[in-house]
């Protein structure tokens, strides 16, 4: 399994934009077709012992070659995410990315596609 950071994230999508784009298009036509399913986001909240707003939250999607879950902690309204791969084959685990930069652009990217 390997661990994807941050900055390899950002060096990937500025390198090739139009791959990323064409795989969430993808993802989301495979969504309208009905191979592929999302599980909707779920959160748990809480107050740290400093006073802290404290939140955890998940989601994932099942694609035909890969599933996916997304988990990012929330303190005091900074975002930390991470995205987990798995193989849809074996179901071993592929990769976790940190996926700060990842959230950003895939969020403008959809609203481009849309």
């Amino acid at each position: 399994m390997q661990l994807i950071t941050e900055a390899q994230v950002q060096t990937l999508l500025s390198r090739q934009p139009a791959a990323a784009q064409a795989a969430l298009r993808e993802a989301f036509v495979q969504l309208a077709r009905g191979q592929a399913a999302v599980l909707g986001r779920s959160r748990a909240t809480t107050t740290g012992p400093d006073g802290a707003a404290l939140m955890v939250s998940a989601m994932g999607a099942v694609l035909p070659r890969t599933l996916g879950t997304k988990v990012y902690a929330t303190r005091n309204g900074q975002f930390q995410f991470l995205i987990n791969l798995f193989d849809s084959v074996s179901g071993l685990p592929l990769a976790t990315l940190e996926a700060n930069e990842l959230t950003r652009v895939r969020t403008a990217a959809t609203t481009a596609l849309a």
